[in-house]
């Protein structure tokens, strides 16, 4: 049987996150998950070195110097007790390299989807697969030139 008050941590949790991400707040972002935190990037694009909330803290530092004005929005989101995912969309302004490609002044606008999964409250692991080819056109276009 599901626990409501699980239920509704898994999904404050995941808000609280992904608020810290969007402020660049860094040391919220790291009490949301456990030590052993795993984030796996389903379609391998941004891959990190390994475990821990050094490690996302530090990929999302790298983000946000790309992409300074990133931010992380919930479209949709369920849990149950130990399980959430959402339907995220992803927007920014393409300022710095991304995946080897660099900063052109272009809008970044995607949609993915996040799995995570959930232990003492905290989360374990995040499972991420993004519009890859979406971001890839994106990062190919420059910006309209703005008009005088």
């Amino acid at each position: 049987m599901q626990s409501n008050s699980s239920v509704e941590n898994n999904i404050a949790v995941v808000r609280t996150a992904i608020d810290a991400i969007n402020r660049g707040d860094l040391a919220t972002l790291a009490s949301t998950v456990t030590p052993d935190f795993v984030r796996s990037d389903l379609a391998r694009a941004f891959v990190t070195d390994g475990p821990g909330s050094g490690d996302l803290t530090d990929f999302i530092s790298t983000i946000r110097v790309a992409v300074p004005d990133f931010q992380m929005t919930i479209v949709d989101i369920f849990a149950t007790d130990d399980q959430a995912a959402a339907h995220i969309r992803l927007t920014g302004t393409h300022e710095g390299e991304v995946l080897g490609i660099p900063g052109n002044g272009g809008t970044i606008d995607i949609n993915g989807v996040s799995l995570y999964r959930f232990r003492d409250g905290l989360i374990q692991a995040n499972n991420q697969l993004l519009d890859l080819a979406g971001l890839l056109r994106q990062l190919q276009t420059p910006a309209a030139p703005v008009a005088a």
